[in-house]
């Protein structure tokens, strides 16, 4: 079972000009009659396909009424302007209710006792009943002495006696109690699980079950007081007559007592059947005693009835005010919320008298638009909300920009480090290739410089041999040489060897070469030295 809150206010209004313009005003603010005087908004016209209207028994969509209907509508509820010259018009009653006795006199003697009958009937209606057009419809066809005469006085006294019977009753008693019944929104309830026929049904449920007596004009349903994407919001204004249907008097207040002090006396009774039940001696806590524990007292102890003339203290008032908040609450529980697997819990006394409930209390006796905390002020302050949220996710992405750039300007660093170690690298390779040639260049001349130095050294063996005669050392000195040529390491070095045999002119020796060119150096014979 989900605890929530839920939100129940009443405002007695009366008959004095303050109270009269309070109720003009909610009545154009719930029936949503528009005019051209705006503080602000205080709906979004876009959601009023969900608003709803009981009035005379019938509920239907507030959007389906004219302008002309929703006037009815507030004629019925406004309390009428006060009438003026009062004492006139009971002067006026009484002389013109002594003229139809007068004609009475006079029709019984013309005959016309039926219409002397009705006259009689019509000034025998009670001072604070209605009197009907039907009254004067049937006077109308009565046959009497001098009719158009007698017809217009009888109107004369009909109206004034009407006039003083729609008059409003003591400026200090309540012509019309609004009331607000609302889950607030943080509670996250929303219109998918209180409809606003559940609003309705409940409401009119709770007044005609304790306050069957009173009518009640009208029911409102608001849905449109809330964002688009939201579902929650949804309240019901009533507006119920301070007049019971019985005797005429306006004694709503009188009556809301009477009822508490009921409630509280069958809750007394239970207290005290279970006490008896278990043995226990139930112990009855005094309005003093009461005032004393505070509102949070979970009423286990039987409670002191409210005077029965009804006259409160300011005390007594507060006490009053807590009876009726349980009442309703164990009303709503049961025929409402507990099937939806809700429970609402009047607020703690912490809560109750902390300065912020304190002034949503004094804001309550304000009209909407009065109000410093209205659907105006609310979109405004979750409007500022969600652009603060964007405003954060910005400042969060603009971070995370900027993390993103440093870590890019690291990489770019740390990258160009390593381009800059692979470019000393490279140098320092390339340095070292080109030592290693030169060190090899240095080696391969001086290895080609002493295999030219045998070789020539060979050669002037092989011609010193020739001119001593020894052509058979020759012989073998040249078969060394060419030898030589064929074991040397590069087609260079060779191409160095042949050019040496050009230079020294030795025939002989070029002919040996080039008939040796088809076979093995390994076949030669081995080298003298």
């Amino acid at each position: 079972m989900k605890i929530i809150r839920f939100l129940y206010r009443q405002m007695n209004l009366n008959t004095t000009g303050k109270h009269r313009a309070r109720i003009r005003k909610t009545l154009i603010h719930s029936l949503r009659i528009l005019t051209e005087k705006k503080s602000g908004p205080e709906w979004d016209e876009s959601l009023s396909g969900g608003n709803l209207l009981w009035f005379q028994n019938k509920c239907r969509p507030l959007d389906d009424y004219t302008s002309e209907q929703k006037q009815v509508v507030f004629d019925t509820i406004v309390p009428p302007k006060q009438i003026t010259n009062m004492s006139r018009v009971k002067t006026k009653r009484r002389q013109y209710k002594a003229k139809i006795q007068n004609a009475i006199k006079v029709e019984r003697i013309h005959g016309h006792d039926d219409a002397a009958d009705l006259l009689w009937d019509l000034i025998g209606i009670s001072d604070d009943v209605h009197i009907k057009e039907s009254k004067l419809a049937a006077l109308e066809m009565m046959v009497m002495n001098r009719h158009k005469q007698r017809i217009e006085m009888i109107k004369t006294f009909i109206k004034a006696h009407n006039k003083l019977i729609d008059s409003r009753p003591n400026k200090n008693a309540t012509y019309v109690q609004e009331g607000i019944l609302k889950i607030p929104h943080r509670w996250q309830v929303g219109s998918d699980i209180v409809s606003p026929q559940d609003f309705i049904d409940f409401t009119k449920a709770f007044l005609t079950h304790h306050f069957p007596n009173y009518p009640i004009h009208a029911l409102v349903v608001h849905t449109d007081e809330r964002e688009k994407k939201e579902l929650t919001g949804a309240h019901c204004h009533y507006f119920l007559s301070g007049q019971e249907t019985v005797f005429g008097n306006w004694d709503l207040l009188k009556t809301q007592v009477e009822v508490v002090n009921q409630y509280q006396r069958e809750k007394n009774k239970r207290l005290a059947a279970v006490a008896e039940a278990t043995g226990e001696v139930s112990a009855k806590t005094n309005i003093e005693d009461e005032e004393a524990a505070g509102a949070d007292s979970e009423g286990e102890a039987e409670e002191e009835l409210l005077p029965e003339n009804c006259i409160l203290t300011l005390e007594q008032s507060a006490i009053h005010g807590e009876r009726f908040q349980r009442m309703f609450f164990d009303f709503v529980n049961d025929n409402l919320l507990n099937d939806k697997g809700l429970n609402a819990e009047i607020a703690p006394e912490s809560e109750r008298k902390s300065e912020e409930r304190k002034i949503l209390n004094r804001d309550a006796k304000k009209t909407k638009s009065e109000r410093p905390y209205n659907y105006a002020t609310r979109s405004i302050e979750l409007k500022e909300k969600r652009l603060a949220h964007i405003q954060n996710q910005i400042v969060e992405q603009h971070q995370e920009l900027e993390n993103v750039q440093l870590n890019i300007d690291r990489q770019k660093i740390q990258g160009q480090q390593e381009l800059d170690a692979i470019q000393v690298a490279k140098d320092s390779l390339t340095n070292d290739v080109k030592q290693l040639e030169t060190e090899i260049e240095n080696k391969l001349e001086t290895k080609f410089v002493n295999y030219l130095s045998e070789l020539c050294s060979a050669i002037y063996a092989r011609t010193k041999a020739l001119n001593t005669g020894n052509d058979a050392l020759a012989a073998k000195f040249a078969k060394n040489i060419v030898t030589k040529i064929h074991g040397a390491s590069t087609p260079e070095l060779e191409q160095a060897c042949i050019q040496v045999l050009n230079i020294a002119g030795d025939d002989v020796l070029l002919n040996e070469y080039d008939s040796s060119n088809d076979t093995s150096p390994n076949e030669a014979s081995p080298e003298v030295v």
